[in-house]
C-alpha cells in the first residue's frame, strides 16, 4: 500500500500535485512520495478477535481534511487498480 511505486501511481492518478500541501513541500525540495510517506500510517490486521485478519486500515495527516481524503483516496484507488491487475494476470 505505500510502495513507491504505487504512490507515484496514486500522485498522478489522483492528480495530486495540484493539492497545496504537496505544491509547498515541493517548494521545498521534497518529494511528493516522500511527503506522503511522511504523513500516512497504514496498519494490518483488525481489533480483538479479528486481530489477524487481512485487513490495512490507512489514515493520514494534513492540516486540510479535504486533501487528506483525496490522496487517501488516491492511494486506494491506485491499490485497487494494482490488485485487479494482478488478479487478471
Amino acid at each position: 500500500l505505500i510502495s513507491r511505486k504505487l504512490l507515484a501511481n496514486a500522485i498522478e492518478m489522483g492528480k495530486l500535485r495540484e493539492i497545496e500541501s504537496f505544491r509547498r513541500a515541493t517548494l521545498k525540495g521534497v518529494n511528493p512520495i516522500d511527503h506522503i510517506l511522511d504523513h500516512i500510517s497504514v496498519k494490518r490486521g483488525g481489533e480483538g478477535k479479528a486481530r489477524d485478519a487481512m485487513v490495512l486500515r490507512a489514515s493520514l495527516r494534513d492540516a486540510n481534511a479535504e486533501d487528506a481524503a483525496r490522496i487517501l483516496t488516491a492511494v486506494f484507488d491506485a491499490y485497487r487498480t494494482y490488485v485487479e491487475s494482478h488478479g487478471e494476470n
